[in-house]
């Protein structure tokens, strides 16, 4: 069973998870769901990332394949995608 809080421990909780990073790893408890630690480790973490810098690194790879010689894409596909090439399917943003 879980703990009852109270009101005032509630609103700590409540203002600590205020104070985390918008990260896509944090998990409704304030933990880390990427790293498996009960704690965020917070602005300092070199795992964290926003949704915006997930799609820029997403654009960044789909560029970075996509300029590579047809032969290399091809490798990578087969090794990688199971032959699909996704990064020439663009982006859904």
């Amino acid at each position: 069973m879980g703990r009852k809080l109270s009101s005032s421990a509630k609103k700590q909780e409540g203002l600590f998870l205020l104070s985390l990073p918008d990260c896509i790893s944090l998990s409704e408890n304030g933990g880390c769901s990427l790293l498996k630690l009960k704690i965020c480790q917070g602005i300092n973490c070199p795992f964290m990332r926003s949704k915006n810098e997930l799609k820029n690194i997403a654009r960044y790879w789909e560029a970075r394949l996509s300029s590579l010689d047809e032969e290399k894409q091809e490798r990578i596909s087969r090794m990688y995608y199971g032959g699909k090439m996704p990064w020439l399917e663009g982006s859904e943003d």
